[in-house]
């Protein structure tokens, strides 16, 4: 049994922690004829996403609970937030299952108790708009802020560090991702005419250094 831990990115990094033969992956390079595809060592289906919703069915935690009504559903992938406004995104009603204070880092945040109970559910994807407490979406600038890329990097570093020694050899994969990298830019810069130049150098410091971060040592 060989495991396996592959990251890859195209405002997408994927981090695949799973069992079986071959090389990192485990799964079919990008060919001639599909040269966009992207190797990953399981089978990756739609899933179902759970953010910010307008009804509840108890008074439990709100990530937990939808996490649960989706797993129950059959779905074997989730779409989930994993960022600081994860009180918001996904309040407490009665319980009281999130830490009194924030974590540090997107790392602390995955271990508090209601992400990982939904990461032992059985979904064998997990896809996550991840955005770190260093800089949440403030990316205005970043390209002239090493501190801010660093910080960036760190807590990105952290968070693959954390899954990968919980969940190796699982056979999950966890998507780490952008929000919509078009529309973000054009929020950043101007619905009308090209995106500016200064918006492009932001983004690509931004995701670089993210991706920095994701990448096996």
């Amino acid at each position: 049994m060989r495991k396996s831990f592959t990251v890859s990115m195209i405002a997408f990094i994927f981090i695949t922690l799973g069992c079986g033969g071959g090389g990192a992956g485990g799964g079919q390079a990008a060919s001639a004829a599909n040269p966009f595809s992207t190797s990953v060592s399981t089978a990756f289906t739609a899933g179902i996403s759970h953010i910010d919703g307008k009804y509840r069915f108890t008074q439990n935690n709100y990530l937990l609970e939808g996490a649960q009504k989706i797993s129950a559903l059959g779905s074997n992938s989730i779409f989930i937030y994993l960022t600081p406004s994860f009180r918001s995104d996904y309040p407490d009603e009665s319980s009281t299952t999130w830490p009194a204070s924030d974590p540090a880092g997107v790392d602390g945040l995955a271990q508090t108790g209601p992400y990982d109970q939904v990461f032992h559910l059985p979904f064998k994807t997990i896809v996550m708009t991840t955005l770190t407490f260093a800089n949440a979406d403030r990316v205005q600038g970043i390209a002239q802020s090493q501190d801010r890329l660093n910080a960036e990097e760190k807590e990105f570093y952290q968070l693959t560090k954390y899954l990968y020694s919980r969940f190796s050899g699982s056979g999950k994969t966890f998507v780490l991702k952008n929000w919509e990298t078009d529309g973000f830019a054009a929020f950043l810069g101007s619905t009308i005419g090209d995106i500016p130049q200064n918006v492009v150098d932001d983004l690509i410091a931004w995701l670089s250094a993210r991706q920095r971060g994701a990448r096996p040592q």
